[in-house]
């Protein structure tokens, strides 16, 4: 595979990457593996792929596998704040429990999407236990999800922009990404909140 090059448009934190198989798609790719790396950064601020115990990342390694694993979602995860528009606090990442529960028919909530992030971010415990937000969801059986609400429990001040949010799935690892967009609690203007989610 060459070397390509993608541009993340001025003011958004993410970029889409497609990647074709010349050959043939019956082919098993476990085997391959693409590499992805920040190469270049014209705004000041530090961008950067991810954190992990203090450690900041400009590149990830992705392994190809094939993706037919059934969708069997688990009742409790952990989550984790792996970026955001604020940065990180202290030695790393805003890690919490979350619990994940069938509403009603095939529609899916998880209680908290950033845990204590709060208290976490303004480093002041008497925040712990207030301002979660919950999502509401639909699975399909090959692990795409469609959001159908999230909104900050007894905050009606704080928007939660649904339409700009994403949830990637992957039934292999029973893994969770959630891009969190939201408006009124830090700032006034719309800002960013990735979270990872694994058993």
């Amino acid at each position: 595979m060459s070397t390509k090059q993608v541009i993340i448009p001025k003011g958004k934190q993410v970029g889409e990457l497609i990647i074709q198989a010349l050959e043939d798609t019956e082919e098993n790719f476990e085997s391959r593996s693409v590499t992805i790396r920040i190469i270049e950064v014209s705004a000041p601020e530090e961008l950067v792929i991810g954190y992990e115990n203090g450690t900041v990342y400009s590149s990830l390694l992705v392994n190809f596998r094939d993706n037919d694993c059934p969708v069997l979602l688990s009742e409790r995860y952990r989550g984790e704040v792996v970026q955001s528009t604020f940065g990180t606090v202290g030695d790393g990442n805003h890690v919490f429990p979350a619990r994940l529960e069938e509403i009603s028919n095939g529609v899916y909530r998880f209680n908290n999407i950033w845990g204590d992030y709060v208290a976490y971010l303004t480093e002041n415990p008497e925040f712990s236990g207030g301002f979660p937000v919950t999502m509401d969801f639909r699975i399909d059986e090959q692990g795409n999800v469609t959001i159908i609400d999230a909104q900050m429990v007894g905050f009606e001040d704080v928007e939660i922009l649904v339409d700009e949010m994403e949830a990637i799935y992957d039934p292999c690892e029973d893994r969770f990404l959630i891009h969190m967009v939201q408006v009124g609690l830090f700032s006034d203007d719309p800002y960013d909140i990735y979270t990872e989610f694994t058993p």
